[in-house]
């Protein structure tokens, strides 16, 4: 059973529900006769207000878990056999629960709710070059204030992440890919290519792996000579799309990913990238002078976010992506994880010239950005496989 169950459809969860809306209730029972002395008609009103919402919020939420479909194993699993009985074997729960449909229905149709059982249709984005470049380029005053309060990381990672918008349009079939390990399945069916990308370009955690991979898509991306094909766009987009949500995961939820979470080596990764970008001394492409544009320099001072999709800023990701290929970086252990992914992105895009990529016995023509997709559907699908059910838990509202 999903872990929504193990945190609502429990007794814990059942008895909160029950008790939620009697405590409301009795708080406005008490506020009804005894707590209205001295208040103005204002404070009052207000308080009805409150104390009526809450508890219509406690009632609805009580009925959507007594009428969710996770109560039916509850009920048929629960040790109380009186309690199986009444509910189960004359039909009243499935009675109450096709009349509470039924009057969600209504007001779906008339607009007052929405199912509550959806997904947001977005997905987050961060990406390690988009935050080495922009990082230090503008003044924000919501920056400045949060570092004053010793926020300064937490600010950084929620101004620098963005979402990404996903369409409905296409089904995916993850039925038989989940893997022993990330990466396997991929070059397995790339032939000859797990010849080349050794166990040092996978890492040897899940963690290491979206570092390496997440730079070199990266590269691939502004090097490739594929990258602008109006044919090779949806690879290209769903790969990034998935690179920067699996970068998401590592540095804002690093729970949700199997293994260690790996806080250390990622910042390791990311200083040494911040100091390649100072030490590189690149001009900014998109540098505006403070005077130019009042309003610009407003929005930059009140900006929440700085998203990585957008494409004002790509220019200097492009810069920093340029300089990490084209020049000689050393190699240290403590930021082998950038030496490799460059290696890594240096070698694909070999094979790329090569034609390997294009040369394959499959009848359609394929790109290196459907290689790195695959790949990062299997290193998705290995975390959700292995993400514990804790974890998810933690996540509900």
């Amino acid at each position: 059973m999903p872990c929504k169950a193990r945190v609502i459809s429990s007794w814990t969860g059942y008895c909160i529900r029950v008790i939620s809306p009697l405590v409301t209730a009795g708080s406005l029972l008490v506020f009804h006769f005894n707590g209205k002395d001295g208040q103005n008609i204002v404070d009052i009103a207000i308080s009805y207000v409150l104390l009526g919402g809450a508890f219509l919020l406690e009632v609805t939420s009580l009925l959507g878990a007594l009428s969710s479909s996770w109560t039916f194993p509850f009920l048929c699993a629960t040790r109380w056999k009186w309690l199986r009985h009444v509910a189960l074997c004359r039909g009243r729960w499935q009675l109450f629960r096709r009349k509470i449909v039924s009057l969600r229905h209504l007001f779906k149709v008339m607009g007052i709710s929405t199912p509550s059982r959806r997904w947001s249709g977005s997905m987050g984005q961060y990406n390690m070059l988009h935050f080495c470049s922009r990082r230090g380029t503008s003044c924000n005053l919501l920056g400045f204030l949060a570092k004053m309060v010793g926020l300064e990381d937490r600010w950084e990672m929620f101004h620098y992440s963005g979402t990404l918008e996903v369409p409905n349009k296409d089904e995916v079939n993850t039925l038989g890919v989940i893997r022993k390990n990330w990466g396997e399945q991929t070059l397995k069916h790339w032939k000859d290519l797990d010849q080349v990308i050794t166990e040092q370009y996978l890492g040897a955690e899940l963690q290491e792996c979206i570092i390496i991979w997440h730079i070199a898509t990266e590269l691939v991306v502004v090097r490739s000579s594929r990258a602008k094909d109006h044919d090779a766009a949806p690879e290209v987009e769903a790969a990034r799309a998935l690179s920067n949500y699996m970068m998401l995961l590592l540095v804002s939820r690093p729970d949700m990913l199997p293994g260690l979470p790996q806080n250390r080596l990622y910042q390791r990764s990311i200083n040494h990238l911040v100091q390649i970008w100072r030490e590189a001394k690149v001009e900014d492409p998109t540098h505006r002078h403070p005077g130019e544009n009042v309003w610009i320099m407003l929005m930059e001072q009140f900006r929440l976010r700085d998203n990585p999709n957008s494409d004002s800023w790509r220019p200097q990701r492009e810069k920093l992506a340029c300089y990490l290929l084209d020049e000689e970086i050393p190699y240290a252990h403590e930021t082998s994880r950038t030496s490799y992914a460059i290696d890594l992105a240096k070698l694909l895009l070999k094979k790329e010239s090569e034609g390997y990529f294009t040369n394959k016995i499959d009848p359609d023509p394929h790109c290196v950005f459907q290689m790195i997709l695959e790949m990062w559907i299997d290193n998705l699908v290995y975390a959700a496989n292995r993400c514990s059910r804790e974890s998810h838990a933690k996540k509900l509202n």
